[in-house]
């Protein structure tokens, strides 16, 4: 609407100060919000190869998957019906797989447990599973269909003696429900409940089980010394005894220490003792060097250590095998360009080539670097 109102045949001049434009609202509908939407998820994919968003969802959903402590999983579900939509369903079966996984792992667990129980108590719907009248730690377990998987953590180490003891019984129950069928427990992959009572406090925390395990080492049945604050325990001791990777035990013994359980009998030291009691207000020193050590030991254990192993995890495990194929293969058929040789890793390796072609790029490098490849542009052959 113009204001003031004029026509064009008008002779007298506009106050074109005083013009205002007012168009009227239009409802571009539902199916221009549609359509856009729609171009916004089209461009997202252009962005990448499909392929590699698609191990990349499954990386983020098994970590989400091993992490979750919902139950139904409706948006999951809902999700992978949308992705399903846009990328078609045989692409997407193994994450269907890793859903159906953590949904039917809560029916197993359930009847496994039931066998623990002892037969009277449960015609007479009484007692709890026989495990935790035993004293071992209630345990819950998730099954996976480790093919459909991406590559999990399978960091190995010695859990405490009760813990083993309900895994073995667990497994008992896992055979008998599954017709013989044995399980190979993944021992990073799990969350522990905590409870640590010290002289002036109680400690309650879900952590990681290489995190239970390595404070479930400073117990004084486990430790040197006797009396408060002598049970100490070196970095060396712990991943001898646990028969754990360095960077697990530094990462629990961060954490620790981020909490207050824990802390180093001096700079640089790598000996660990338990923190009984917190340093009163009173000792100013002693209270601020704490809060400092614990402030800095716990920006150390955010860096999380994760379930799902990351692509660089996944590359610098199968180095070997790939530079190993990448010289037979040019050896046997000569130079070749390397998105050719990225596609021929990615159907002959077994589980495929743990990253893209820019990656790939890198190996060839560093290969070349060594005098073994040669390149010219973006095609390689072994140097002659």
């Amino acid at each position: 609407m113009l204001h003031p109102a004029a026509s064009a045949n008008d002779d007298q001049d506009l106050d074109w100060g005083n013009m205002a434009w007012m168009p009227e609202p239009v409802d571009a509908g539902p199916e221009y919000r549609k359509s856009k939407s729609a171009d916004i998820v089209a461009s997202l994919l252009s962005l990448y190869d499909r392929e590699d968003f698609i191990t990349e969802l499954k990386s983020i959903l098994g970590e989400h998957f091993l992490a979750a402590t919902t139950s139904g999983f409706e948006k999951e579900i809902r999700l992978l019906e949308l992705f399903k939509l846009r990328l078609g369903d045989d692409k997407l079966q193994a994450c269907e797989v890793m859903l159906r996984d953590v949904l039917e792992s809560k029916r197993i667990d359930a009847s496994i447990r039931a066998t623990t129980r002892n037969p009277f108590d449960i015609v007479n719907n009484r007692a709890p599973p026989r495990e935790e009248v035993d004293g071992e730690p209630p345990l819950h377990a998730q099954i996976l269909s480790s093919f459909f998987w991406p590559p999990l953590r399978d960091d190995e180490f010695v859990p405490p003696p009760a813990v083993r003891a309900a895994q073995e019984r667990y497994a008992a129950g896992f055979e008998r429900v599954k017709d013989m069928r044995k399980l190979r427990w993944l021992q990073a992959l799990g969350r522990a409940t905590v409870e640590l009572r010290l002289a002036d406090r109680t400690v309650v925390e879900e952590v990681a089980t290489w995190q239970a395990a390595v404070v479930d080492a400073f117990g004084e049945e486990n430790g040197e010394g006797e009396g408060e604050g002598e049970v100490r325990r070196s970095v060396a001791q712990l991943e001898e005894a646990l028969e754990m990777e360095e960077e697990l035990v530094r990462n629990a013994l961060a954490f620790w220490v981020g909490k207050s359980v824990l802390r180093e009998t001096g700079p640089g030291s790598d000996v660990f003792e338990v923190l009984e009691r917190l340093p009163s207000s009173s000792s100013g020193a002693a209270a601020a060097a704490a809060a400092s050590s614990a402030s800095a030991a716990a920006n150390v254990a955010a860096a999380v250590v994760k379930g799902v192993k990351s692509q660089q995890d996944v590359l610098d495990q199968n180095m070997a095998l790939y530079r190993q194929f990448v010289l037979g293969m040019l050896t046997n058929q000569g130079a070749m360009p390397a998105p050719r040789i990225l596609m021929m890793l990615k159907m002959a390796v077994p589980g495929g080539f743990g990253g893209g072609v820019e990656e790939l790029r890198g190996l060839l490098g560093g290969m070349a670097e060594e005098g073994i490849l040669q390149g010219g542009g973006d095609v390689w052959g072994v140097k002659k």
